[in-house]
């Protein structure tokens, strides 16, 4: 195995330590990746000011141009997107998460909002909310409109319907 020894620690180590260089005489870094992070860590904390002034630059000159290509990724990606999401979430709750086709869970409830009907906006919504232990499986899942699914949050189904009777009582009361 060969070795070479770093320019900043003076520790020889294994070739694997260091970042490969093609422009170097042997193709790797005179720098070991340790003592590279660190100096990459320490410029960032040095330089934290004018980092922060070139982002907030380039995203002021550059706003339609990041916008449109947001939009085309999650045109393109929005079932991958949503499910990151979701598994994520899952995993933060402390739920079981199991591994299936969304489009699975569309066709099931035909694409229409299983709580009014509605065709418009779908999204899934977990019907045991993630955060209250609710498992990320389509059989606790089902196709939502955005309206329903929102105003649910994080309310069980039954306190959610509960409230929803409620506000409709209230609504029919105002308008006498």
């Amino acid at each position: 195995m060969e070795s070479k020894c770093c320019s900043r620690c003076k520790e020889i180590k294994a070739l694997d330590e260091f970042h490969i260089k093609r422009r170097s005489k042997d193709g790797h870094s005179p720098h070991c990746k340790v003592c590279e992070i660190e100096r990459q860590r320490q410029y960032r904390k040095n330089h934290y000011g004018e980092y922060l002034a070139i982002k907030r630059r380039y995203r002021n000159t550059h706003q339609k141009e990041i916008a449109s290509c947001r939009k085309l990724y999650y045109e393109t990606h929005s079932d991958s997107v949503l499910a990151t999401v979701h598994r994520y979430r899952a995993r933060i709750a402390g739920v079981s998460i199991e591994d299936f086709d969304a489009r699975d869970v569309w066709q099931y409830w035909g694409n229409i909002c299983a709580y009014c009907g509605s065709t418009e906006n779908l999204t899934l919504d977990h019907i045991v909310p993630l955060s209250n232990g609710g498992a990320h499986s389509p059989d606790n899942l089902c196709v939502a409109c955005r309206f329903c699914n929102s105003s649910k949050s994080n309310k069980g189904l039954t306190e959610w319907m509960l409230w929803k009777a409620r506000r409709a009582e209230l609504e029919a009361a105002a308008n006498i």
